[in-house]
């Protein structure tokens, strides 16, 4: 995965409702990593996404699959 790559996200049961409002979260462009730093020290990979609702958000990137890869 890369910058600018279209990526899909499948809530499961459990994360489709958050505080009482559904997840509409369904397709995003990729705009950038990091990591996820956990305080026992594990590390995961997390995605920066522009999501279909229009608003920016990070997500493990386990969470996701490549759609597309971004033209070059």
């Amino acid at each position: 995965m890369k910058i600018g790559d279209l990526v899909k996200f499948v809530p499961d049961e459990n994360s489709l409702v958050i505080n009482d409002v559904i997840d509409q979260r369904h397709i995003g462009t990729i705009l950038g990593f990091d990591a996820y730093r956990t305080p026992k020290g594990c590390e995961a990979p997390i995605i920066k996404v522009l999501w279909n609702t229009g608003s920016p958000g990070w997500i493990l990137q386990s969470r996701v699959e490549l759609i597309q890869h971004a033209s070059r």
